[in-house]
């Protein structure tokens, strides 16, 4: 089981045109989605790559991360599947130029010109900050971790709803 089918579908794409996209031939693709050929790595890395899912996640063997972009600042989130199906549900999911993007403006209802980052960014490091005074052995590399530039950052209900009452003040 494989959900090339659905990610193609959720962009719009016929077969010919993941073809033109991809450069994977069409009746591969067709095998693939009619699970009549398995997959190369090359193939797996190149479709996970271009659709922004997880490896696992194409082929279905977990509910793991799908990633979306933030249009106003060059930065990917990670979404785990089921609240990914509620965001693009409540149609904060977009695509543009064969990328994913999450509207966190829409979300928060904040005017599209604003960026959001900055404050996500923040909160992010704020969290990760409590969740190292709670454990008990805190080393020197889990602070440095939290002054790096670079952060990994999960959108979720929990994370979404502490930004958003942070804000109404």
């Amino acid at each position: 089981m494989n959900r090339l089918k659905e990610l193609r579908e959720e962009r719009g794409y016929s077969t010919r045109s993941m073809e033109i996209k991809t450069g994977i031939n069409y009746n591969s693709i067709c095998r693939y989605e009619n699970e009549t050929r398995d997959f190369n790595t090359g193939v797996l890395r190149q479709l996970s790559d271009f659709f922004q899912v997880s490896i696992d996640y194409l082929l279905c063997h977990s509910n793991c991360f799908v990633y979306a972009n933030y249009e106003l600042d060059n930065f990917t989130f990670k979404i785990r599947d089921d609240y990914y199906k509620e965001l693009k549900g409540n149609n904060y999911i977009y695509f543009k130029d064969d990328k994913r993007y999450v509207d966190l403006n829409k979300i928060f209802n904040i005017d599209k010109d604003n960026n959001l980052l900055p404050l996500i960014i923040e909160f992010a490091r704020v969290r990760k900050a409590d969740e190292l005074f709670d454990r008990k052995n805190v080393t020197s590399a889990d602070i440095e971790d939290l002054k790096s530039e670079i952060i990994d950052i999960e959108l979720n209900k929990s994370f979404i709803e502490m930004i958003k009452d942070a804000i109404r003040f």
